[in-house]
């Protein structure tokens, strides 16, 4: 799916559930979590786990992004607070509003379009991240 976005990027799975992962955090010069039917905040080995790969990633300096379970993740790991919505399920495409925080980022939209499939949300940021866009439904 990168690769049609641009030609030059190549990716490698790890599959952190069968405790597969990089043996260099310099293998690769970013970390894409994706989503997951589990939950950021459940006790599970490999969810631990990861919890600290991403934690080695963050002191590293590391590029780390998040989508759905991974942003959950992440936020969990470095400190954040991951709930189950008193919302519930939240399935469908949504609006995202993007703040002036993202625009350093080149974001080219004040709005854009996601597809949702959850019921957890990110309740509290972990210190010192920035919100960058938000939705009615999904604040963080």
């Amino acid at each position: 799916m990168l690769q049609e976005v641009d030609p030059s990027i190549l990716t490698k799975v790890y599959e952190v559930q069968l405790e597969e992962y990089p043996k260099d955090e310099n293998e690769c010069d970013a970390f894409l979590v994706t989503g997951s039917k589990v939950s950021a905040y459940e006790d599970l080995p490999w969810i631990n786990k990861l919890k600290e790969f991403i934690q080695s990633l963050h002191a590293n300096k590391k590029k780390i992004i998040g989508i759905c379970f991974g942003h959950q993740l992440i936020a969990e790991a470095l400190g954040g607070i991951v709930i189950k919505s008193n919302k519930g399920w939240h399935v469908g495409v949504d609006s995202v509003k993007v703040n002036d925080e993202a625009k350093i980022f080149g974001i080219p939209n004040d709005v854009f379009n996601l597809i949702y499939n959850h019921q957890d949300e990110v309740h509290t940021l972990p210190k010192n991240a920035k919100l960058l866009a938000s939705s009615e439904n999904c604040p963080i």
